[in-house]
């Protein structure tokens, strides 16, 4: 039987999602040859950026992590063999941020995660 976790874990302080360490979320990225890790950005962010107590790049680290390997636009349907609750609030965050779409987090049978979201297009109205 799969559960949903729908929202990331409440009263989590900007502190707390500061000191989120996305290991899973790096695995994923280095072990799909369509992915690359993303880097840092200085045109586009301050050096200090901060989105709800998330850094610019770990911000990125998720998107890349989940997003569709053809367009990030694109709804998210992405399989972890783990997520930790730190890496569900960071995705479930950028996914807000970046897409403006909340993620829904579905446990599998065998302990794997997926995480499934509309996507930017769908929220816009594309």
């Amino acid at each position: 039987m799969s559960s949903i976790f729908v929202d990331p874990p409440p009263r989590t302080t900007d502190s707390e999602r500061a000191a989120i360490d996305p290991i899973n979320l790096v695995a994923k990225i280095e072990s799909d040859p369509e992915r690359s890790m993303p880097v840092r950005a200085e045109h586009w962010f301050p050096e200090d950026f901060d989105h709800r107590g998330h850094s610019e790049m770990n911000l990125r680290i998720a998107l890349e992590a989940v997003k569709d390997a053809e367009n990030w636009k694109m709804p998210v349907e992405a399989n972890f063999p783990a997520l930790a609750d730190g890496e569900r609030v960071l995705i479930f965050d950028m996914l807000i941020y970046y897409c403006g779409s909340p993620a829904e987090f579905v446990t599998e049978s065998d302990g794997s995660v997926t995480v499934i979201s509309a996507g930017y297009y769908n929220c816009i109205g594309a």
